[in-house]
Parts: structure tokens; sequence; C-alpha cells
């Protein structure tokens, strides 16, 4: 889901009222559990399709716990880290779009915007303008 806020362009992220109390969620301990919805907020924001690079782990949170919550994430499979660093979300397709998806259906909002603009206008039978 998109919207404007402020008239910029923002993403909406899908999560299930489950993903606290899910047995991985508890497994990994509720730091964890935080910085996979931080990780969601972001990757749907900056359309990563589910890639959260190294660089980006303080962004999402300043908690000294960083590092171990996500090796927690990591060793109960909701995130996958990256030989080179980083990590993708697991199964981020499932419930977020792609970010392909997302900048096609920006585009198409942008463009019947700016379409909505074009209206013809003249004058009804009282001299008022009317669109036509």
């Amino acid at each position: 889901r998109e919207g404007t806020r402020g008239g910029a362009q923002v993403t909406w992220t899908k999560l299930d009222d489950n993903v606290y109390d899910r047995p991985t969620m508890v497994r990994a301990g509720e730091d964890a559990a935080d910085l996979y919805v931080r990780g969601l907020v972001y990757c749907n924001k900056h359309l990563t399709d589910g890639r959260i690079d190294a660089e980006v782990l303080h962004v999402l949170t300043r908690r000294s716990t960083a590092e171990a919550s996500a090796a927690a994430l990591v060793r109960v499979g909701e995130w996958i880290a990256h030989p080179d660093g980083g990590w993708t979300v697991r199964a981020f397709h499932e419930h977020n779009p792609a970010a392909e998806v997302v900048i096609a259906k920006r585009a198409a909002l942008s463009e019947k915007r700016a379409n909505a603009g074009n209206h013809h206008y003249g004058t009804d039978n009282y001299g008022k303008k009317s669109r036509f």
C-alpha cells in the first residue's frame, strides 16, 4: 500500500499480528523482534527488496544489542546473512511488494495526477466556467 504524507510518497509495511509472538521471534528475543520490524520498515521506505546493508544496522537501532539481535535473527532464520556483509529479510516479498512494482505504481500515479489537471474549460449558458 502507498500513500502521501506532506506531499511525499510513502510506503506501508505489512505486519501480521503474530509478529511478536511467533516462535522464531520469541527465541530471538524482544530486541531482535523490534529490529526485525524496523528492518521491514526500512526496506519498504528505501525500496531495498529486503536487503539491509551492514552500515545501516546502527541507523535501525542504537541499542547496544544491535549486532547480537541481528545474529539472533539469522540464527532463527528470519534474516539471511550475506558473505559481503548485511542481510536480507527472509520471505520479504510474501507480504511486501518488490521495488519495481512500487516504482511502477508511483509512476502511474504521478502520470494520473499530472493528467488530472489537463481539463478544458469553457462557459456554461450562464457565463460560469465549467469543464467539458
